[in-house]
């Protein structure tokens, strides 16, 4: 499989047909200038839509969650932050605050039950991500590394998939979008 953005041999042709594109891939065929495209194996490519699975439900359980605290904050029901989605917390805000009217209370209780549904399904997929053999066996080393969590390690591990596929280490952090393009001014870096 070929790489399209890296094919620019046949997007410079002034003419176009299937039959010149046909002789230009061939061509670089035939010179090993083929540039090929990467593809996941697939037993890692079902982990891997596993994961950005959970970055929808992390997303969503989110829009959740701000739409609980923009409910309270436009009424001008005052509560902790840092609590507001804690299971006890959020229990005994609904029954304890005389604010909290019986026409606020089901759009707060209907904002609440997706969030723990999300977040279930958040807790499955992270454990069968963690308890897989072979990715255990490259997250641990990566999780080893300050400020690595299990997510960071999973993602990295999952996308990257195979790293021996890139020639240096260079290439690696490229990929990943680890580093910057220096800015230079009037040769000053």
């Amino acid at each position: 499989m070929g790489n399209p953005a890296r094919m620019k041999a046949i997007c410079s042709g002034k003419k176009k047909s299937d039959k010149l594109d046909a002789r230009t891939l061939a061509d670089l065929l035939r010179c090993d200038m083929f540039p090929l495209a990467y593809v996941i194996p697939p037993e890692l490519e079902g982990l891997r839509r596993q994961l950005r699975f959970r970055r929808l439900v992390v997303q969503e359980t989110t829009v959740f969650k701000n739409r609980t605290s923009s409910r309270l904050l436009e009424t001008g029901i005052e509560y902790e932050k840092r609590r507001l989605h804690g299971k006890r917390f959020f229990k005994n805000l609904l029954t304890d605050n005389e604010f909290i009217d019986s026409e606020l209370r089901p759009l707060l209780q209907h904002s609440r039950n997706p969030i723990e549904s999300l977040e279930g399904v958040n807790d499955r997929i992270l454990g069968t991500l963690t308890r897989h053999l072979q990715l255990k066996q490259r997250v641990l080393p990566l999780s080893a590394i300050p400020g690595v969590g299990p997510v960071t390690a999973l993602t990295w591990a999952l996308e990257v998939a195979e790293p021996q596929r890139f020639p240096s280490i260079k290439k690696a952090v490229s990929y990943a979008g680890l580093c910057s393009e220096p800015r230079e001014s009037a040769g000053r870096c």
